[in-house]
């Protein structure tokens, strides 16, 4: 866990949380999709697990697969801009044939 810490600047709380949901969401897929916050699923996980084996037909709803899951999220890459100075197309041109028996160009 000192990689946590030291390299990626995360308590191994946290990261040991996100494996959890990691587990949950693998049994039960669709806890992803409910109406509940990370927070609140992770809180009261373990009521989450017992309730869903209890109740088998909610169980098994929860169990079924995502067919098709879109993750909208607020990403900000920052980096710096390469200059355009110099820039020649031209020179990315393949020239090399990709036909079968052809001759290579370089």
């Amino acid at each position: 866990m000192q990689i946590c810490r030291d390299e990626l600047n995360i308590c191994s709380q946290t990261v040991n949380r996100y494996i959890s949901f990691f587990e949950l969401a693998a049994v039960y897929p669709r806890i992803i999709i409910c109406d509940l916050t990370f927070d609140t699923i992770m809180y009261c996980k373990t009521d989450i697990v017992d309730e869903l084996e209890k109740d088998v037909d909610l169980g098994m709803r929860f169990r079924a697969p995502l067919r098709e899951v879109a993750v909208h999220a607020n990403m900000n890459i920052g980096g710096i801009i390469m200059p355009a100075e110099n820039y020649d197309p031209m020179a990315e041109i393949d020239n090399t044939n990709w036909m079968l028996g052809g001759n290579f160009q370089t």
